[in-house]
């Protein structure tokens, strides 16, 4: 009922992660009108996306919305914001990050950051090691880089998550009360949540 008429292509369902086929600004628009509805308080939201954001500065690729789902649900934040906000890590965010991280791990663990580091090379050995199981190759391959990139995603990842939370929460709690306040000025509105 809900599928494609045609079936997209391998090269574009590549393309659609980079550049959206509905575009930049109707995938923005979407996702502000999703957090508009969404259920729960402004407090929760926040702290799901906040969460969510957060968790998207770590390196661990593959795990983000797992962590993000259960520290909000430990902490009782919107577990789907939180899913949400995972998305701030994305083609155009990772290399980046990537760099970030790494940089600013490596000066706080006090080491050299003259060298550029082989993210490439490292997450081709990250997927090797694990399908092997090869410890030796983790630790002379992965661990260098991926240990200042975790040290260095901590002060990402409490940074962009209070600003986070900082700005929206008001944001979406003013988008409440203007909700509110339309369907008490229009209770039997179709969309009203009053029967």
């Amino acid at each position: 009922m809900f599928r494609r008429r045609q079936k997209l292509n391998l090269r574009a369902k590549i393309g659609g992660v980079f550049w959206p086929r509905i575009g930049w600004k109707r995938a923005g628009l979407y996702y502000w009108y999703r957090l508009h509805r969404m259920e729960g308080t402004s407090r929760s939201i926040a702290s799901g996306l906040a969460f969510g954001i957060a968790a998207a500065m770590t390196p661990f690729y593959g795990l983000h919305t797992v962590v993000a789902i259960g520290v909000a649900w430990v902490f009782g934040a919107n577990m789907v914001a939180a899913a949400i906000g995972t998305f701030a890590n994305n083609p155009w965010t990772a290399p980046p990050l990537w760099f970030g991280t790494y940089y600013a791990g490596a000066r706080i663990l006090g080491q050299d950051t003259s060298s550029n580091p082989d993210f490439i090379n490292m997450f081709k050995h990250l997927t090797e090691s694990v399908f092997r199981r090869d410890v030796d190759m983790f630790a002379e391959n992965i661990w260098p880089i991926l240990l200042p990139m975790a040290v260095g995603s901590i002060p990402f990842a409490l940074v962009v998550g209070f600003a986070t939370y900082l700005v929206l929460e008001p944001l979406i709690r003013a988008m409440h009360l203007e909700r509110a306040l339309r369907f008490a000025k229009h209770p039997h509105h179709p969309k009203s949540p009053h029967p």
